[in-house]
């Protein structure tokens, strides 16, 4: 069994880093204001500095307006220790595929314990295209194409898939998609790229978040997949919007 003396030291450190009076300061982050594709990610910089002899972990995480953590956005490392001297820190800030397309004026705070230090940071979330490894089998790679969450419903889909050379494509519908006429047509064989396009009946116009099509890639090897020139068209007024895409590493 601890004696006093020593449950008492214990409960002061944790409560109190440092002397009476320590505390820290929150520099940055720079840049203040960056663009993320939906399930990407950005790195931004840091300077944490203890004062008053302040020895301690401290907490990163995303603030919204009114002071809650913000959903859907993460913040690595999630903590970092400060002793002594000050601490320049790269952050990487990622938002996840369900944040809706938007600029959100969050704050990046650092606490430990009461002591609360915010520095405002702006992130622009954009409408992404995102390739994803549903299985392989044998020398066929199965790709789910997923479109991020959206504000409004679509009729179709367009964007060119630059594959590794020597690989075949083929393309097809997704959950989303399924009564929508899919087309893939070659337009370069070094570099391999092909343009993909999915196009819907009114009533069957589609909202993201959720998979609009799926690639099967058949060859040997390995290397990038990349999704670019993509853009979905409005339900109705059939006006086009550019979407950010993703790419994926195939490996052998």
């Amino acid at each position: 069994m601890r004696s006093p003396l020593v449950l008492l030291t214990l409960t002061a450190c944790a409560q109190f880093p440092g002397a009476p009076g320590a505390t820290f300061t929150l520099s940055g982050p720079d840049p203040a204001a960056f663009t993320l594709p939906q399930g990407g990610s950005q790195t931004t910089q840091i300077v944490l500095a203890p004062e008053g002899g302040f020895r301690g972990r401290v907490n990163l995480f995303m603030v919204n307006g009114h002071g809650d953590p913000a959903p859907g956005f993460t913040v690595a490392p999630p903590s970092v220790w400060l002793s002594g001297e000050p601490v320049s820190q790269t952050l990487e800030v990622s938002a996840l595929e369900y944040l809706a397309p938007g600029t959100y004026a969050l704050k990046l705070r650092a606490q430990s314990g009461s002591i609360v230090r915010e520095r405002d940071l702006s992130v622009t979330v954009v409408l992404t295209l995102i390739p994803k490894l549903q299985e392989r089998t044998g020398s066929t790679y199965f790709v789910g194409v997923y479109l991020g969450q959206t504000l409004r419903a679509y009729q179709g889909v367009q964007f060119r898939i630059e594959a590794p050379l020597g690989f075949t494509l083929s393309f097809s519908p997704g959950p989303l998609t399924q009564e929508c006429l899919p087309e893939l047509h070659p337009l370069s064989q070094t570099p391999n790229v092909w343009n993909a396009l999915l196009v819907c009946e009114a009533r069957r116009a589609f909202q993201g978040p959720g998979q609009v099509g799926t690639i099967a890639l058949m060859g040997a090897g390995e290397g990038m997949l990349s999704l670019t020139h993509a853009l979905v068209v409005r339900e109705g007024s059939y006006q086009e919007e550019p979407v950010h895409g993703g790419n994926l590493w195939l490996a052998p």
